[in-house]
């Protein structure tokens, strides 16, 4: 080592012995300071700090947003680095530590966790030694989270049990997999011998992880969950109960994911006991979420292919079933602002011209099927159509930006249409005290927008109760 970087060394060891356990920034700063400035051959860092300093550095590095994590995470593996387990007095593993690989999983305000988290294997690379934190959280299942599939295959090629649950929450490796919307660690765990069907503290299984985590992957997970066990032979209790006796069909139904719903009654979901989710089932479902265009337009056309989907298979919906859909339009803006339509937004030029380009279907552009009324495009296209266009490839994002919200809003409109007009038509009836006869009243309700529908429907349920 050069006398040059032999006296930053000296000036480094000195600085850690004097800030380490202040844990100061001012010392990082010295730190980074020092790394940027180290020419020649990077040195032997056990020669410098011991090994709690270095797991103490490389957290404080990453979870300090400041400083950011690169300049020591990176000089620490470029100077081939690598932690060393300690062992007890009969030479036994010491695995009950708390690494910077926890604390990284843990904390909820770094960016890029994930590869933060896998340049961090790179130093705990030991997948015989399975760390585990205070709160039972392990290595093996950060990586089962954050999408570390290498290092789960050499956890588990190393004979790593598959089913060891976090001991804080009872989650499995697969929960895990399914919250951290790790496609190939699922797929792998399933086929290593994950338990379907094991349950957290919460009465959850994986296959409720499945449904309550995604959203904007709506049925995949369930469906790579079924198809696996099918291929292992493994049955899957597909009508499990959490802790507050819901079913993963009526958390499909909740998070209005129809496809899930699809898939868990084609893998015989009981329809029978089925409870259509309440008003407050579907805000706790959603009360997470991100209320802009796309948003509207996916939970719009989701909770009408829901319904589509349910009575398609014969479930027959009730009327506070209908009236907690209704809320739900009411309170996350999914009405049509009267003024939208009057401003006959569709006939500017510009927008004319991208909706002429966007093809819906062949032979169906989108500016084709704004023009048609509900009741015509009902023949052409499903609810389910309607929200898989959403799902796979969403349209309004090809829209000028100025017209993103206001056509979310009117394809909510259409979509929902039918629902809203099938289901006020009994309560202004009653609310006329059936003075009109039928035809009229249809007449009337044909004139009224989903907002006034929703209103009648409100009216009616004030009086009946």
């Amino acid at each position: 080592m050069s006398q040059e970087n032999q006296n930053c060394s000296n000036k480094l060891n000195e600085k850690v012995i004097q800030e380490i356990d202040q844990k100061s920034h001012e010392f990082l700063r010295y730190l980074y300071s020092s790394i940027k400035d180290y020419h020649g051959q990077l040195p032997n860092l056990r020669d410098i700090f011991r090994p709690e300093a270095i797991d103490w550095l490389l957290t404080e590095s990453v979870i300090s947003s400041k400083f950011g994590r690169a300049p020591f995470v990176n000089f620490v593996i470029n100077s081939g680095y690598k932690d060393e387990p300690e062992v007890d007095k009969d030479g036994k593993l010491l695995l009950r530590r708390t690494t910077p690989i926890h604390r990284v999983a843990e904390s909820t305000s770094i960016a890029g966790q994930r590869s933060i988290i896998i340049d961090l294997f790179q130093i705990y690379n030991r997948f015989d030694v399975n760390y585990t934190n205070e709160d039972g959280l392990t290595h093996f299942h950060v990586a089962c989270e954050y999408g570390c599939l290498e290092i789960v295959k050499n956890f588990l090629d190393l004979g790593q049990d598959p089913n060891v649950p976090v001991e804080d929450t009872g989650n499995s490796p697969l929960h895990l997999a399914a919250i951290g919307n790790c496609t190939d660690e699922f797929k792998l765990l399933l086929k290593r011998g994950a338990n379907p069907n094991s349950a957290n503290d919460e009465g959850e299984t994986p296959l409720h992880k499945s449904v309550f985590f995604q959203r904007y992957r709506d049925e995949e997970y369930a469906k790579i969950l079924f198809e696996i066990c099918d291929e292992q032979r493994q049955s899957v209790k597909v009508d499990a109960r959490d802790n507050e006796g819901r079913t993963p069909l009526q958390l499909a139904a909740a998070n209005m994911l129809p496809n899930t719903v699809d898939v868990l009654l084609n893998y015989g979901a009981d329809l029978s006991s089925f409870v259509f989710p309440t008003e407050d089932d579907v805000d706790k479902e959603l009360q997470h979420e991100e209320f802009e265009f796309n948003f509207q337009y996916g939970l719009a056309s989701g909770a009408m292919a829901v319904v589509e989907q349910l009575e398609k298979r014969g479930y027959e919906l009730e009327r506070s079933d209908a009236l907690t859909i209704m809320a739900l339009f009411k309170k996350y803006n999914l009405f049509e602002k009267s003024k939208d339509n009057a401003k006959r937004w569709y006939n500017n030029k510009r927008f004319t011209k991208k909706a002429k380009k966007v093809l819906i279907k062949p032979n169906l552009s989108l500016y084709d099927l704004i023009r048609l009324k509900p009741e015509e495009s009902a023949k052409i296209l499903t609810c389910m159509d309607y929200y898989n266009l959403a799902k796979s490839d969403n349209f309004l994002w090809e829209l000028p930006e100025k017209y993103q919200t206001v056509c979310a809003l009117y394809f909510c409109e259409k979509i929902s249409r039918g629902f809203f007009r099938r289901w006020a038509l009994n309560d202004f009836m009653e609310l006329t005290r059936y003075r009109l006869p039928i035809l009229c009243s249809e007449i009337i309700i044909k004139q009224l927008t989903n907002k006034d529908l929703w209103g009648i429907c409100s009216a009616a349920t004030d009086k009946s109760s």
